[in-house]
């Protein structure tokens, strides 16, 4: 998990892959450097997934570097903000919610099939075989709205 100034974000290791705990460490230091306030709102979403490519990016370099980690994969979540705007960029099962005015509202839609011999399969993560683009979308929030973040295993 990260939290700073302009950017929040939370990362799940794929516990059944090789490496995920490092996936998810090395996915958060690499969004961690994008935490810089940005000075176009309406750019948000593109600031943001630059972030969780060069996030991607570093995944994919740890698993090429370390043989243990040649399939480590991680969900991420994150939110970026600026004046009234937030990015959310979301790849995984991890979650972002929305609370205004007492009611929790999921932003995010899960990544994940439910196979009849597996169970839950994610389709999109950072990293492993089932890496893709991430959904990143922007919504306007005042001051009484916050926004918060659920790794796997938790439900609505």
């Amino acid at each position: 998990m990260f939290v700073g100034r302009c950017l929040w974000a939370v990362a799940d290791g794929l516990g059944g892959h090789p490496g995920g705990d490092a996936a998810s460490a090395v996915a958060i230091r690499a969004l961690a450097e994008y935490d810089q306030p940005a000075e176009d709102p309406g750019a948000l979403p593109a600031a943001l997934g630059q972030a969780i490519t060069a996030a991607a990016e570093a995944v994919r370099q740890a698993a090429g570097a370390e043989l243990w980690l040649h399939n480590a994969s991680t969900t991420l979540t994150a939110m970026m903000r600026a004046g009234d705007r937030v990015a959310i960029g979301h790849i995984g099962d991890s979650r972002a919610y929305l609370l205004r005015s007492g009611r929790l509202r999921q932003l995010t839609t899960d990544h994940v099939v439910n196979d009849p011999f597996w169970g839950p399969v994610i389709t999109r993560c950072l990293g492993g075989a089932a890496e893709g683009a991430p959904n990143l979308e922007s919504i306007r929030c005042g001051p009484v709205t916050a926004g918060c973040f659920a790794a796997t295993g938790c439900a609505a």
